[in-house]
């Protein structure tokens, strides 16, 4: 249901994956990525990447637990459940 543009519609179709995860997180494509911001879930900001030149974070640094990865793109933002184990 991607009404309000085509930038909308890549976001909302971008994978995340593999979820759980042990270090590296990878999605389906980067072209329409501004920034990627990784949350706990005490809502602090743990890692922040400007204008990535991959499709992929390591979090290999993060303790083990549940955290949000923000991706910012076109005005418009998606957030996805990960869990690093």
């Amino acid at each position: 249901h991607c009404v309000t543009g085509v930038q909308t519609c890549a976001l909302r179709s971008l994978n995340v994956y593999p979820n759980p995860t042990h270090s590296v997180v990878n999605w389906n494509d980067y072209s329409t990525i501004d920034e990627i911001v990784v949350i706990d879930v005490n809502g602090k900001i743990v890692k922040r990447v400007a204008k990535p030149s991959s499709n992929s974070i390591d979090l290999s640094n993060l303790k083990n637990g549940v955290y949000f990865l923000k991706l910012r793109g076109d005005n418009k933002e998606l957030t996805k459940r990960i869990i690093k184990k």
